[in-house]
């Protein structure tokens, strides 16, 4: 039997694989069983919203901004500003083709887009101050 690492959270022990094909089981068992909540930080999800997107969009399948934006903890109301304001930023490289949507996911054109792919993020970071 693999050693395994013994953290406590919230006075309950929590023991994670160290054997990294133990661990990737272990990892993929949690997933299919859903984290326990007092593992998951609610307070980051928003937080690293900015991070997910920057990182997201310079995959060749892009990100589902719409999935991304409806993870966070905000109303209806705030979420459809958000996005319809995030959206606004973009416009041009929409228009300009540098930035492509295919249903809800958003990725940079090939060469150009990704050429100039910190203007698209600037826009993006510019939305994020606004809101944040």
């Amino acid at each position: 039997m693999a050693k395994a690492l013994l953290v406590r959270l919230g006075g309950g022990k929590f023991t994670r694989p160290r054997i990294s094909k133990e661990y990737k089981k272990w990892v993929t068992k949690q997933c299919e069983i859903k984290l326990d909540p007092s593992l998951v930080n609610q307070e980051n999800i928003y937080k690293e919203l900015d991070e997910k997107i920057m990182l997201g969009m310079r995959l060749k399948e892009g990100v589902n901004i719409h999935k991304l934006i409806n993870e966070q903890n905000w109303n209806k109301k705030k979420s459809e500003i958000a996005l319809r304001e995030l959206l606004k930023e973009w416009e041009i490289f929409l228009e300009s083709g540098l930035l492509i949507k295919r249903g809800n996911r958003f990725f940079l054109s090939d060469h150009r887009g990704m050429e100039l792919s910190n203007q698209i993020l600037i826009a993006m970071f510019k939305w994020w101050e606004k809101i944040n």
